[in-house]
């Protein structure tokens, strides 16, 4: 099982840290001009999220996003959500049916108007409820890496 085996993306000597980290989706190998080429499609660890559909209901006055979002994650082993900002009530009952904890957590976050953002520099499932702040980082010259996105993560 792919899911099992972790894969990281690393700053030139290392010195800037992971630039990705997942797991790999798919994996192909060719050999273009006597060298092997390896063409690796990868996910964030939040694929974990993703695997398995619940139930679960969140009904108390005075529960937080925040709190929802840890209660969601606790049985994800090393799942983080970190909020930039400030957390919030929800104000109401929020149901979780039939969906996955990824699928719920978006449509959570988006009540708020804010994205999920995977905190991909982790292959745990860490993620950030609304937009991190930047870093700038020295990456040093990237001999070749071509990176695209599965919007299917974003889409609500």
């Amino acid at each position: 099982n792919s899911m099992n085996a972790p894969i990281q993306l690393l700053g030139q000597g290392n010195t800037a840290g992971a630039l990705f980290s997942g797991y790999p989706e798919k994996v192909e190998i060719k050999e273009e001009r006597g060298y092997r080429i390896a063409d690796i499609q990868a996910v964030s660890g939040t694929i974990l999220l993703d695997q398995k559909k619940s139930n679960r209901v969140f009904q108390k006055k005075v529960q937080t996003y925040m709190g929802i979002a840890s209660a969601v994650t606790a049985d994800t082993e090393h799942s983080a959500c970190i909020l930039p900002g400030s957390d919030m009530r929800t104000g109401g009952t929020l149901i979780q049916y039939q969906e996955t904890d990824w699928r719920f957590l978006k449509r959570m976050a988006s009540q708020l108007g804010l994205p999920l953002v995977p905190d991909t520099s982790y292959y745990y499932p860490r993620f950030y409820l609304g937009l991190p702040e930047g870093e700038k980082r020295e990456l040093g010259e990237i001999i070749f890496c071509d990176l695209c996105f599965d919007g299917r993560y974003y889409a609500v």
